[in-house]
């Protein structure tokens, strides 16, 4: 005899439900990656000092600690986005509160390097030893953010990553690792 398990019964999706793909996670990706060389320049520029970058390296990191403060201060980001589509309880806003909270740090830290590092208009005179300390919170507190991110998305959406999804965020996690 044969039965049929799934008759009668009723699948309730919620009204976030998503499968969340690879495509979903590259600009998330994309962006972390970004930062990540941002942050690997500036541990340079900190390895360096007492010497100050030349002008057009100074230029350059200051053009990417502009992208991370606008970055903080959009009105919608794509990981916010993508986890409140798949909320289905309270964690996903306890750790959208955090990452904003360190996201907001992370833009105060580059508004502080932005005043020290600017060719021209920069505190050329800055100490060494402050500007090493601006240098290490800024970039100690973005790669804590740009785990934690990674760490949420796997967290709240486990059970809605495609494999390749899935791959794609422990590769990232891996390369910071290694």
């Amino acid at each position: 005899m044969r039965h049929d398990r799934s008759a009668g019964l009723v699948v309730a999706f919620s009204r976030g439900w998503q499968v969340v793909q690879e495509v979903d996670l590259m600009r998330i990706v994309a962006d972390h990656a970004s930062v990540a060389a941002l942050c690997d320049a500036l541990e340079k520029c900190a390895d360096a000092l007492p010497a100050r970058p030349d002008e057009a390296t100074a230029a350059r990191l200051c053009a990417g600690l502009e992208r991370v403060t606008a970055a903080s201060q959009a009105d919608e980001w794509a990981l916010a986005t993508l986890l409140r589509s798949i909320a289905t309880d309270d964690l996903p806003v306890a750790l959208l509160r955090l990452i904003d909270a360190r996201r907001s740090a992370n833009a105060g830290y580059a508004q502080e390097l932005l005043g020290a590092l600017r060719p021209g208009d920069g505190d050329q005179h800055t100490d060494p030893h402050v500007l090493g300390y601006m240098l290490r919170c800024f970039f100690t507190g973005c790669r804590s953010s740009i785990e934690l991110e990674q760490l949420a998305i796997l967290a709240v959406a486990h059970h809605r990553l495609t494999p390749d999804g899935r791959a794609l965020l422990v590769d990232a996690l891996s390369r910071r690792a290694a």
